[in-house]
């Protein structure tokens, strides 16, 4: 049962490590969208149609993905502190990460395989 446990620890240390990572460089190209946008929104003109929609695109999408990167990051550092808070929130985050294939998806599918797992649950209810 320890050696299991200890197995468990390892899986929660690098789920929570490639969380982080992945989410921080998520957070540094939605940081990088919105510079890239303003090109296309100073190439429309006069155009205030266009104007409007790139700028909700720019704003919106820069918006969600910092949020969920920083949810991910804030997450990833509760989990190597074993807070239960944070599996719940990398769980939620896992799943849409998902949706991006298919790195997303493998890291999404592994990171709730993880935290799912009962032994995994106890080290949460624990706190380590």
């Amino acid at each position: 049962m320890i050696e299991k446990n200890r197995s468990m620890r390892n899986h929660v240390t690098l789920v929570a490590s490639l969380r982080i990572a992945l989410s921080g460089l998520w957070a540094i190209a939605f940081t990088g969208f919105w510079f890239i946008m303003a090109i296309p929104l100073a190439e429309v003109g006069h155009e205030p149609l266009a104007e409007m929609v790139l700028t909700i695109i720019r704003n919106w999408g820069t918006a969600v993905g910092l949020l969920f990167s920083i949810l991910g990051v804030v997450g990833g550092i509760g989990l190597l502190f074993y807070k239960s808070w944070a599996r719940v929130v990398v769980i939620v985050v896992s799943a849409l990460a998902c949706l991006n294939i298919p790195i997303g998806t493998l890291l999404g599918v592994y990171s709730i395989w993880v935290l799912l797992q009962r032994e995994t649950v106890d080290l949460f209810r624990k706190g380590a």
